[in-house]
């Protein structure tokens, strides 16, 4: 569970929110797939040849992506994923304990 959803409660209130949170896995796996599947139609629809006759097809397009992420954003506060502390390393940093190769010279 991420802890935007426990942010600012009381105590009392964060055990019963992460008590609500785990019953509700069944609940939230069906959200979970029907958003994927609403993520997957809009994707598929952004690929029709038709919108690219728009003189604003940019736009159109930045909509759809903005609409994409907050799928996935919404996916993600309902998925049972603690949060991921790579993200404070940056985006494709490996994890700290994680050894990278040194590039050959």
């Amino acid at each position: 569970m991420k802890t935007l959803i426990t942010k600012g409660l009381d105590k009392a209130d964060v055990g019963e929110m992460r008590g609500l949170f785990k019953s509700s896995l069944r609940l939230r796996l069906r959200l979970i797939e029907l958003l994927h599947d609403k993520d997957m139609v809009h994707y598929k629809a952004q690929a029709n040849r038709q919108n690219y006759d728009s003189p604003s097809w940019a736009l159109t397009q930045a909509d759809s992506m903005g609409y994409c992420r907050a799928l996935r954003e919404v996916v993600s506060l309902l998925s049972d994923v603690e949060e991921n502390t790579t993200k404070k390393r940056g985006p494709g940093r490996p994890p700290a304990e994680e050894k990278v190769p040194k590039p050959l010279a």
